[in-house]
């Protein structure tokens, strides 16, 4: 349904009922315009995987944002042993989830505000790292590959452009 979502607001065919975006989203969806571009930024962002999970264990996209460095395409780690996100296996998907929330709680409890800062940056970071590899497995033409390249290459000079400019004090 997300992709469906994506694709009729990217082709504009919601133009085709004589809609404008904003009113075609709680006419045909029965969710707000805002909510449908949230679904399809979640879509954007994480991929297929997301709703799969989500419809096992309801989970944030801040979750998943931690939870990211554990799910390799249709499966999640649990205790070293990728798991197919299958409705057969929700029971123990959620167990696994259930666990990582409250070793999160647990350590932002334990954490001050700038540790749980970097925390925060991190699973952010790794959303992106991700959604970077699923991108760059569907980049098939010279221009994306250099689009790709130039993405790539940006990002490093700002990291490095951040670690040479420490704070002055």
């Amino acid at each position: 349904q997300a992709e469906a979502l994506r694709h009729i607001r990217d082709t504009e065919a919601y133009t085709l009922v004589g809609l404008s975006w904003n009113e075609f989203c709680p006419k045909y969806t029965g969710l707000t315009r805002t909510r449908v571009d949230e679904i399809i930024q979640n879509l954007n962002e994480f991929g297929q995987a997301y709703f799969r999970l989500s419809e096992i264990a309801s989970l944030s996209p801040e979750t998943y944002r931690q939870l990211a460095s554990q799910i390799d395409g249709d499966a999640i780690e649990i205790d070293g042993q990728l798991v197919p996100i299958v409705p057969e296996n929700a029971a123990r998907i959620r167990d696994a989830v259930r666990t990582l929330r409250a070793r999160l709680r647990e350590a932002a409890a334990q954490a001050g505000p700038i540790q749980r800062s970097f925390a925060n940056i991190r699973g952010r970071l790794d959303s992106a790292f991700h959604q970077i590899e699923r991108l760059g497995r569907s980049v098939s033409t010279a221009e994306q590959r250099q689009e790709m390249e130039d993405l790539l290459n940006y990002s490093i000079s700002r990291l490095v452009q951040i670690l040479g400019n420490p704070r002055q004090e």
